[in-house]
């Protein structure tokens, strides 16, 4: 069993017992089984619901990579502690630096994975990154236009626009993908 006073620099602690490890498969001697960067403990407290200003997070304290889509859990979400001289309770906050969920490796549903969202400046939680009314994924994959730039070939005409005017015709060269 893990003890808070095994921790550093602020560090909070959500236990386990050795037999809630046992059953979980989890090694109750290192405090992150999967290396992702989320204490096992806070990996399986985040799934009970028992956290109320939020909805359970289902990760899996032996996957590093809960939803597959090649970022670590612990790049996703993190426990950050909050206490401070002012606030002196023990007090945390999960932190999402690139606005993903670690249990959905796609989080804004626009069937581009959240990986190749941020490698591709898009924006992850948001199916539409420069908000011109067309998927990210129909940018990238039918029309060949920006997701990240509304008027990809700046003559003034939203990509929406030239899609209704011209279909296909709008397709651009502005992916070296394609």
């Amino acid at each position: 069993t893990r003890r808070s006073s095994d921790l550093q620099n602020g560090e909070i602690s959500q236990s386990m017992s050795d037999y809630d490890e046992f059953l979980l498969g989890t090694n109750p001697t290192i405090r992150d089984t999967d290396l992702d960067g989320i204490e096992d403990g806070w990996e399986m407290y985040l799934g009970t619901g028992k956290v109320p200003w939020m909805d359970p997070i289902i990760l899996d304290p032996v996957n590093n990579d809960t939803d597959g889509d090649g970022l670590l859990d612990g790049m996703e979400v993190y426990v950050a502690n909050v206490t401070t001289l002012l606030n002196p309770y023990i007090a945390f906050v999960l932190v999402t630096p690139f606005n993903t969920s670690a249990a959905n490796n796609d989080t804004d549903n626009d069937n581009l994975s959240d990986k190749f969202e941020i490698m591709n400046n898009f924006n992850p939680a948001n199916n539409d990154s420069d908000n011109d009314t067309l998927s990210d994924y129909e940018e990238f994959v039918i029309w060949n236009t920006s997701p990240i730039n509304n008027d990809t070939d700046g003559d003034g005409l939203s990509d929406r626009s030239e899609e209704r005017r011209v279909g296909k015709e709008c397709r651009s060269r502005w992916s070296p993908y394609h």
